[in-house]
């Protein structure tokens, strides 16, 4: 995992060939990550972005997971995430 003060966390983006995704995922790991989860959770749920959360297989962390109906360019699922949630 990657880590410092002003990076949250590591996101997943399964890239096809031509830059686009259909799926990316958030990984929670902090010591309050349930609580954090479930945050983003509700906040993707009002802006009507379809998540699912998923505990790790560890039992210490959890990930969120964005599907998308079409493949998007991966820089713009992640831009459009992170507005969105800053302009709230």
């Amino acid at each position: 995992h990657l880590k410092d003060a002003e990076f949250l966390g590591i996101g997943l983006y399964p890239l096809q060939n031509n830059s686009t995704c259909y799926f990316m995922a958030i990984d929670f790991d902090e010591d309050d990550w349930f609580e954090a989860m479930l945050c983003v959770y509700r906040i993707a749920r009002e802006l009507e972005l379809e998540c699912v959360m998923e505990k790790s297989a560890s039992g210490q962390g959890g990930h969120l997971w964005f599907f998308f109906s079409t493949a998007i360019h991966a820089y713009k699922a992640r831009h459009a995430l992170l507005i969105r949630m800053e302009n709230l």
